[in-house]
């Protein structure tokens, strides 16, 4: 498993849940474990759902897991690098990516 399906899959496996709310995984990555910024945790978010690691339900903002994701481990001590980011440069708008530098 790469490092975003890690991080996708975490706050489902400590929270022992299959659904979570979008408000209950940006708590988890901002303020439970504090990761990331709100801004990257609704980035991460986006990305996880684009690259199908979670799926939306319905109109309201609930997500699931995807089952792919059912077996991943969470290493001791894990916390995501700002490389879960690096991977969406090539989708980046060339402008954000140079504001981003």
């Amino acid at each position: 498993m790469n490092e975003l399906e890690t991080a996708v899959a975490a706050p489902f496996r400590h929270g022992r849940k299959e659904r979570l709310s979008k408000m209950e995984l940006v708590f988890y990555y901002v303020q439970d474990k504090r990761w990331m910024s709100q801004d990257q945790a609704k980035k991460l978010i986006d990305l996880a759902a684009k690259r199908g690691l979670l799926s939306k339900e319905g109109e309201e903002n609930v997500y699931r897991c995807a089952p792919s994701l059912a077996d991943v481990t969470i290493p001791l001590g894990f916390r995501p690098g700002d490389g879960i980011f690096a991977e969406t440069a090539e989708e980046q708008d060339p402008v954000e990516a140079l504001l981003d530098d």
